[in-house]
């Protein structure tokens, strides 16, 4: 599923965010709630996303929990929630139809959805209704207004801006974090990150993470003690030491794509990524080293769940599953439709979603399949 988002990506934007110069250039944006295109526009960014009769069977690329509520997200602005651990699902209205990549909740009412052209939607009921807060046209004419008052003399980053207009209003976002209820941020494509601290009403565009990150896709953002862990294109590993701060480059053993960020019960971190790879950091991302997973499709997902167990899921809808910390993992005998894009822990198992819609699973029989010679300890508690 990343291969093709990233596909998608790379034939959805230029190059402007590729050759931003400087260490910094940020600039602090006022965007108006529900802001919209022309009337009667056929662009799928003003078209409300249409209702289907079974939306759980839609593509699905984000799924996490809101309280006792589980929220997923996917194309063509497809929302959906569930109110029994994902046994059944109600499509929620959505003022969009582009693809949503990602949802977060900062607790069980206050949450953000992001995806393609720089959408972001925002809900205060737990994920049962949601309102437009950014899009990249608003980004745009955002960048255009601090574009005229920049200084003459500041030529390095009045053509770093003037690349990032030209280059058109379709910026996909690709995961977003709520920190708490005022404060979130997302990522994406080419090293864009936008920020909020007053919960989605001002925006501020951090152009210095795309410099550090030399324009690479930003995949995934994760909190970790007093920093963010960030996991992108190429092998893109990063931490800040707090935030607002400077994105310190991490050396990766690893240099494809990594997809996603999962925590570890002992206070690490594992990224995930293109061709079964995952290497782990104990340190807070200063470090990293490979972990064996054992197999060569794509690791598209990962959950950390409430007993401490560690999932994945990849392209092949393989589940694996650790019960160290993330030092060693197994497959788990469980079909789960392919590919596997998102995991939500359920009350006994798992909720996982994909290009074939929701798959509900049991954990409660699971036990992790060993491999040839290497039967020790491996069974589920």
């Amino acid at each position: 599923m990343h291969s093709l988002l990233e596909a998608c990506v790379r034939s959805g934007m230029s190059r402007a965010l590729r050759t931003i110069a400087g260490t910094l250039l940020t600039f602090t944006a006022t965007m108006a709630l529900g802001a919209a295109g022309p009337p009667g526009s056929l662009d799928p960014l003003d078209r409300p996303a249409v209702a289907m009769k079974d939306p759980s069977r839609n593509v699905l690329l984000s799924i996490t929990a809101a309280g006792n509520r589980l929220v997923a997200v996917g194309a063509s602005g497809t929302i959906i929630h569930s109110e029994d651990q994902g046994s059944t699902w109600l499509q929620a209205a959505c003022p969009t139809s582009v693809t949503l990549t990602s949802v977060a909740f900062a607790d069980g009412t206050i949450g953000w959805a992001v995806g393609h052209s720089g959408i972001i939607l925002a809900t205060r009921d737990g994920g049962i209704t949601w309102s437009r807060q950014l899009d990249g046209r608003s980004i745009l004419s955002a960048l255009e207004r601090e574009l005229g008052e920049m200084s003459p003399s500041n030529d390095a980053q009045r053509d770093a801006m003037q690349q990032m207009i030209d280059d058109g209003p379709d910026k996909p976002l690709l995961e977003v974090l709520a920190l708490s209820p005022n404060r979130v941020l997302a990522v994406g494509a080419y090293g864009l990150l936008l920020l909020s601290e007053d919960a989605g009403n001002h925006w501020s565009v951090r152009l210095d993470l795309a410099t550090a990150a030399k324009g690479k896709h930003l995949y995934a953002v994760r909190p970790l003690e007093k920093t963010l862990i960030f996991a992108g294109e190429a092998g893109t590993l990063g931490r800040t030491n707090g935030f607002p701060a400077e994105l310190i480059a991490s050396t990766a053993p690893y240099t494809g794509s990594f997809f996603g960020l999962v925590s570890t019960p002992g206070g690490g971190i594992i990224a995930y990524g293109l061709r079964g790879h995952a290497v782990i950091s104990t340190d807070a991302g200063r470090t990293w080293s490979s972990i064996d997973t054992g197999i060569t499709t794509s690791i598209n997902a990962g959950l950390l769940l409430s007993d401490g167990r560690i999932l994945l899921g990849t392209d092949a809808g393989e589940i694996l599953m650790s019960l160290d910390s993330g030092s060693t993992f197994r497959p788990l005998p469980v079909a789960v439709p392919e590919p596997v894009s998102g995991l939500a822990e359920t009350s006994g198992g798992f909720v996982a979603v994909g290009a074939r819609g929701v798959a509900h699973m049991s954990l409660s029989s699971a036990r992790a399949t060993p491999r040839p010679g290497r039967l020790e300890n491996l069974h589920a508690p």
